[in-house]
């Protein structure tokens, strides 16, 4: 690429990552690893582990991820704020980075219930974060959130990828909640990078892309609620059981 009119050396070296996100990325990476493992431990409930994943939420937003998420939608429809609303702005956005977070790590956590599903969806869903985010870098270059789709949706799917072949049918290794959790804070990473892009074409792009997880968790909590069963104790209410229990192969 050829350097924009006026930028330096100096400019250039600091569009490539977010040493600081990227900092809050890795403490949130560490925080739901522990608390996946604590769970595959059997030693932590499903209310203390909900509690951790919204600490795991909170420590983002302090990171500066998803602290403007609002302004997607207010943006859309003409809406501003001035700069002494700020106060404004985190007050909507915090539930709804909250909600993306939390959601994602359990949307990627329910459906990891048959050998080599979640890292075989996640492998296919990196590819299509990865697919987006070459695409924005290559018509708008020198954007530093780019940088940072491009590392993230890669090295989910070299976790992924790398992993799949121990886990296909019949597995000899799985990823309990620790792996399925950290693959769902990833995606939630990403989904929330396109959100502070402020661009909502790019975040309904992002959110389709994740759009089977997703499916699959609203299905299944609705299905437990109408059954008047607790939300958070599983069953074959999934869509992978759905099929199994119609026949097909896992």
């Amino acid at each position: 690429y050829a350097m924009p009119p006026g930028t330096t050396a100096a400019d250039v070296a600091g569009p490539f990552l977010d040493g600081r996100l990227l900092a809050g990325v890795l403490l949130g990476a560490v925080g739901i690893v522990l608390l996946g493992l604590f769970d595959d431990l059997r030693v932590m409930t499903p209310r203390i582990k909900l509690a951790g994943n919204i600490g795991v939420a909170v420590l983002l937003i302090v990171f500066g991820l998803g602290d403007e998420a609002i302004t997607v939608l207010t943006d859309r429809v003409g809406v501003t704020f001035d700069a002494g609303e700020r106060w404004l702005v985190l007050l909507y956005s915090i539930p709804i980075t909250m909600f993306i977070i939390v959601g994602a790590c359990n949307a990627t956590n329910l459906i990891d219930g048959l050998d080599g599903l979640c890292s075989g969806v996640l492998g296919i869903v990196s590819i299509g974060f990865a697919i987006l985010a070459f695409h924005l870098h290559v018509y708008r270059s020198w954007n530093a959130s780019d940088t940072m789709l491009i590392v993230l949706s890669l090295s989910m799917l070299g976790g992924a990828m790398g992993f799949l072949p121990y886990n296909r049918n019949p597995a000899t290794i799985f990823m309990g909640d620790t792996g399925s959790m950290l693959l769902g804070l990833n995606s939630a990473v990403i989904l929330l990078i396109f959100v502070d892009d402020l661009n909502f074409r790019w975040m309904v792009a992002a959110v389709m892309i994740f759009g089977l997880p997703v499916a699959d968790m609203v299905l299944t909590l609705v299905r437990r609620w109408r059954a008047q069963r607790p939300l958070m104790q599983g069953d074959r209410s999934h869509f992978y059981d759905q099929l199994r229990d119609r026949g097909y192969s896992v």
